[in-house]
């Protein structure tokens, strides 16, 4: 976790070595790391030199790993107290609200009404690639899944990042939408 003066830059690539990512990738000695990779297509790629199948204890030994560092990288970047106004100001920098809000209750809503990619507030730290912002929960999953950048749901649970959980897998209808965490109907 960062100082609390310490503001994070999210627009700038962060490769302060050693990552909790590199740290992982670097116990592969096949696999060579690039730092500057968005990470869900590093594992990827790891997955591919190794040939490991879908399922098996090596690939999975590596999933746990990997998620491990995924969340453990989210939660050094922004944070992960649920009562930190910093830390949820942190997510709105990231995302590019403009402005970004200043009471707790106002970023929590700007936030959890957001659809956003929670590998992209990984891979932003290292890539500089925006956080994409979606329109709706159908988007996000459609980018989610044709991308490959699904974050661990594992390391999501009891944390800022359960605020930002979608249901990519079966997103509601287009005319559902969270407002302030709360599933709404919009009008037509």
């Amino acid at each position: 976790m960062q100082d609390s003066d310490e503001e994070i830059d999210c627009k700038k690539p962060k490769l302060s070595p050693p990552t909790h990512l590199s740290q992982f990738f670097s116990s592969y000695t096949k696999y060579e790391y690039d730092p500057s990779g968005p990470a869900s297509q590093q594992f990827q790629q790891l997955r591919c030199v190794y040939k490991w199948s879908a399922r098996g204890r090596d690939a999975d030994d590596a999933r746990a790993g990997y998620s491990r560092a995924v969340g453990l990288t989210f939660s050094q970047a922004y944070g992960d107290d649920v009562e930190s106004l910093e830390c949820w100001q942190r997510l709105c920098r990231a995302v590019e609200f403009d402005p970004i809000p200043e009471s707790l209750d106002a970023c929590k809503y700007a936030i959890e009404d957001a659809h956003v990619n929670l590998m992209d507030f990984v891979d932003i730290l290292t890539t500089g690639e925006p956080v994409h912002r979606f329109a709706t929960e159908r988007e996000l999953s459609e980018y989610t899944k044709s991308t490959g950048k699904i974050f661990p749901q594992s390391q999501a649970h009891g944390s800022l990042l359960r605020h930002l959980l979608r249901r990519i897998w079966h997103p509601p209808p287009d005319n559902v939408r969270r407002q302030g965490g709360t599933w709404v109907k919009r009008r037509s």
